[in-house]
């Protein structure tokens, strides 16, 4: 994948994991099993109240699947929010299939990029200029693209700038979940 793809899937990536079927999505390392559980717990329980085709037990089990990997993706100080603002949608927000991703985007914003965001994005950017990439993405847009990831995981994928330049993209996509 050339720079300019990956700096484009990076920007709005990780909106949805579990597509509209079993939507989900994610937090850090840190994130136990009791805060995924939760999580499933909050949106099925949403969804099968908004349709009435949908079992509960099936979504959770789908749910737990499908993100149980991911979650570890995002900070956990995204999760929470999130959850709590897809249960609190309304049924047509809720089975359009975008809201948890909306919900992600919401708060993601409100939190600052961290220190583990500010290395990654300068490795990165740095990792585009000696590769001789095109500069799409300036330092601004990687901040907020990264900020929802945890640092465990924007050190994995900062780890990924010192490869070389045909591995860089695979190997931050890999790390990023892309």
């Amino acid at each position: 994948m050339r720079f300019a793809q990956l700096v484009l899937v990076l920007v709005p990536a990780f909106v949805v994991a579990c597509s509209s079927e079993t939507e989900g999505t994610a937090p850090s390392p840190s994130t136990d099993v009791a805060q995924t559980t939760s999580f499933c717990a909050g949106f099925c329980e949403r969804k099968s109240a908004c349709d009435s085709t949908i079992d509960e037990q099936t979504c959770l089990t789908s749910c737990d699947d499908s993100i149980r990997t991911d979650m570890r993706r995002l900070r956990n100080d995204i999760v929470e929010p999130a959850r709590a603002c897809f249960v609190a949608s309304d049924c047509r927000q809720v089975l359009s299939g975008e809201r948890l991703g909306e919900c992600l985007a919401e708060a993601a914003v409100s939190v600052a990029p961290s220190v583990g965001s500010r290395a990654f994005c300068d490795g990165f950017l740095g990792a585009i200029d000696r590769c001789g990439g095109d500069r799409v993405l300036d330092r601004a847009s990687c901040l907020r693209a990264t900020a929802r990831f945890s640092d465990e995981t924007l050190a994995a994928a900062r780890a990924c700038t010192d490869k070389s330049c045909t591995a860089l993209g695979p190997c931050v996509e890999a790390e990023l979940g892309l």
